[in-house]
């Protein structure tokens, strides 16, 4: 890549990163409102001991998405505690936890190189779908894995150890890295297969205009008998054809 592609890629990178940032701190409130559904659905897919409640609340000390969970079967906490149906627990997390990756996945959709402005419009319209996948990715998991590490510092009161589901391991990945890791994969392969799609698309148009280009194209379109086929006799192909055969 020579180096003024590198100077537009990182141009278009700041510019898409300032745009998108500013719109979050404007907007960031309906975009979460609107995963809400989807993430408390994905909450209760990996959660099966408690119902939650997703909502969005502004505290003075910043936005939060707040989860309330509702214990529906009993959950083992130590030797001395487990929860019964109808206890209550609560988590929260911090706005732009929600809005980060998505943040990072339209960055990188706006600033990933392409051959023309279909491309980018059907890349940002990738993007979308992809959101939702992103964000059921990270949120659901770093929701439900502060209530597993909850109940794991109950336990550690009394010096009882208390598994972890695998959750809280993709939880720690999510945070150690993974929520700027996953967008941008996510952005990658979006990104590649539009571009392969587009050079599908583009051959098959190349090999049908070489193919109406070709010699045997220009016989059929002007009538011409194949040499492939034997039995055919010069005494019946005009003159102006035999010459044009000739000139081949």
């Amino acid at each position: 890549m020579k180096r003024l592609d590198l100077y537009k890629l990182a141009a278009r990178i700041l510019l898409a990163w300032t745009l998108l940032s500013a719109a979050g701190i404007l907007w960031g409130r309906h975009a979460v409102e609107l995963l809400i559904p989807f993430l408390t659905a994905t909450i209760e897919a990996v959660s099966t001991s408690y119902t939650p409640l997703l909502e969005y609340r502004s505290q003075p000390d910043g936005d939060k998405l707040l989860m309330t969970a509702y214990v529906t079967q009993p959950i083992y906490v130590h030797s001395a505690l487990t929860l019964n149906p109808g206890a209550i627990m609560t988590v929260g997390i911090d706005e732009l936890h929600v809005l980060v990756p998505l943040v990072i996945l339209f960055t990188a959709l706006l600033a990933w190189p392409v051959g023309s402005w279909r491309e980018r419009v059907l890349l940002v319209a990738f993007g979308l779908p992809s959101a939702f996948i992103v964000s059921g990715l990270t949120v659901p998991f770093l929701l439900a894995g502060k209530i597993e590490m909850m109940l794991s510092d109950y336990a550690a009161q009394i010096r009882e150890n208390r598994s972890s589901p695998v959750l809280v391991s993709w939880m720690i990945f999510g945070e150690s890295g993974g929520r700027w890791l996953i967008p941008l994969v996510t952005a990658a392969l979006c990104g590649l297969s539009i571009r392969s799609a587009f050079d599908k698309n583009r051959s098959a148009a190349q090999r049908w205009f070489i193919g109406r280009s070709s010699p045997r194209g220009t016989r059929r379109a002007l009538k011409m008998p194949d040499p492939a086929y034997a039995g055919t006799t010069e005494a019946k192909v005009p003159a102006t054809f035999q010459s044009l055969q000739k000139l081949e």
